[in-house]
């Protein structure tokens, strides 16, 4: 039955479970479809992402934790006002003005997390910043606090960024003929090129 609402809405599924998982989000996905959803292989182009899985059996729980393509999209659909709300927050708390923040997943240890890159214009860190950081998203984002009270993800870390660092990340999409993505503020690591000027020319 299609229902207009939903019509042009886009869902992209990932399938981490066994047989019997795909054929019941197959099923799924046929049935969304009906009602004027749109289905799309490419879950960066959706508006709504499907991680299909079990959540009772410990293995299966780990590879979908584990697999870094769900996390990158956990990245992405961040909610951007969530983590503006919670920065608000966190500017107050923490005695500092940020010039700009960013976040990427950080699969570096053995348990994912989030990692903001922060360049500050005014004040200077408080040694228990990434404390403070974890309260305001635990109080801002159901979705992140859920995830730490699970121990699904670590704290946050925070990576400074010298000064002019998103002035010049402007510089390097520009030269990469990209400057419309500057438009609205980045908030959200999603290109290997952004992931990489962060992660490497703007950190020691």
């Amino acid at each position: 039955m299609m229902n207009k609402k939903l019509e042009g809405k886009k869902v992209s599924a990932i399938c981490l479970g066994c047989d019997k998982n795909r054929v019941d989000l197959e099923k799924m996905l046929f049935r969304m479809s009906d009602y004027g959803f749109e289905i799309v292989d490419d879950p960066n182009a959706a508006n709504i992402v499907i991680v299909n899985t079990c959540a009772f059996i410990s293995p299966a729980r780990k590879e979908a934790l584990d697999n870094s393509q769900v996390i990158n999209i956990a990245d992405e659909k961040m909610n951007v006002r969530q983590l503006e709300n919670a920065m608000r927050k966190f500017q107050m708390r923490a005695g500092c003005a940020a010039e700009g923040f960013c976040v990427d997943g950080d699969y570096a240890k053995q348990k994912p997390r989030y990692m903001l890159y922060l360049e500050l214009t005014e004040g200077k860190l408080p040694d228990n910043a990434e404390e403070i950081l974890d309260e305001c998203l635990m109080e801002s984002s159901f979705g992140y606090k859920r995830d730490r009270e699970l121990a699904e993800i670590g704290r946050v870390k925070i990576q400074m960024i010298p000064s002019g660092g998103f002035k010049a990340y402007g510089r390097f999409m520009a030269k990469l003929g990209r400057s419309k993505e500057q438009e609205k503020p980045l908030r959200v690591l999603v290109t290997e090129e952004q992931k990489a000027f962060f992660g490497g020319a703007l950190t020691p």
